[in-house]
């Protein structure tokens, strides 16, 4: 469906919420059209009428263009053509005199229902999107993250794959938001997690762990795998530019800690020992990765 940086899609939510109570009106005018034998809208007759009511403005020509575009889309359009060929069956009768019968209402319930399950599934997984990721980021949000460790822990604990977790933290944030205010601040983290997502396999994961921390998951590695991967990103990061309206572009370092998932241990203790990792490659000058080993131990 739509990528979840996609802009659009907080609008594109509004508007299918703001159509989708249009199209309950509808309804309700609709039933009693028919229940009073009322003249009905020539529009909800016309061949096309699909394509002009409130609900199909959004469909055909409002909804963002990536949506519009992807096959999953189709069966709602599909569906909520037939629940107005359905409804312009009835009117027509209505318009003709001609007895509506059980049969004819049925059909028309049951394509009404099925178009309110594709539109709401619809709804939902537009939802899904926006709400499990971080919209400045793009990062995962911390109850997905909660979710995924615990599914981590599981496989780690039968012995199905190994897992490493890195913590990243920006170096200097407070500075940038200091010298050139929040909302570069804020451009910086964004510029950095989107690099860094780009960078790793589809099963990796980013989480924002916190506001200036994030987690990284990586299903199926040992600590010199990913220790290899996390410099890699690392050592390229400073060399993306963060663009404002200053003199000169801003440069960001990042600091990264490293652990293992352990057999029996609990996940939110992994998280923790990679984060104590990365206030280690915070003391020992930034912009450096560290594995946690127990002489990093804290309370």
């Amino acid at each position: 469906m739509l990528d979840n940086d996609d802009g659009s899609l907080q609008v594109a939510l509004k508007q299918l919420k703001q159509a989708i109570y249009n199209h309950e009106l509808w309804h309700k005018e609709l039933t009693r059209t028919i229940i009073g034998r009322l003249p009905c809208d020539q529009q909800d007759i016309a061949e096309d009428a699909h394509q002009h009511c409130c609900l199909g403005m959004w469909l055909y020509h409002q909804a963002p263009t990536a949506l519009r575009d992807d096959p999953a889309f189709a069966p709602l359009r599909t569906s909520h053509k037939r629940m107005h060929q359905l409804a312009a069956r009835l009117l027509i009768k209505l318009t003709t005199d001609t007895p509506i019968t059980l049969g004819d209402y049925d059909d028309f319930n049951i394509g009404l229902d099925q178009f309110r399950l594709e539109v709401k599934t619809l709804e939902r997984e537009i939802e899904g999107i926006l709400y499990s990721h971080d919209p400045l980021t793009g990062a995962e949000t911390h109850a997905a993250m909660t979710a995924e460790l615990g599914k981590l822990a599981e496989q780690v604990n039968e012995h199905i794959q190994t897992c490493c977790v890195a913590v990243m933290n920006l170096d200097h944030l407070k500075q940038i938001n200091n010298t050139h205010g929040h909302d570069i601040g804020d451009r910086a983290l964004s510029v950095a997690v989107r690099y860094v997502v780009e960078q790793l396999r589809p099963y990796d994961r980013v989480f924002r762990f916190n506001h200036e921390k994030f987690l990284i998951t990586m299903p199926g590695t040992d600590l010199q795998s990913s220790y290899r991967v996390v410099e890699r990103i690392r050592q390229k990061l400073h060399t993306i530019a963060v663009a404002y309206d200053g003199p000169k572009p801003i440069f960001v370092t990042a600091s990264f800690g490293l652990s293992a998932f352990e057999p029996g241990l609990d996940p939110k203790q992994s998280v923790n020992h990679a984060d104590q990792a990365m206030y280690a490659a915070k003391t020992a000058g930034r912009n450096c990765t560290r594995i946690w080993d127990a002489e990093l131990a804290t309370d």
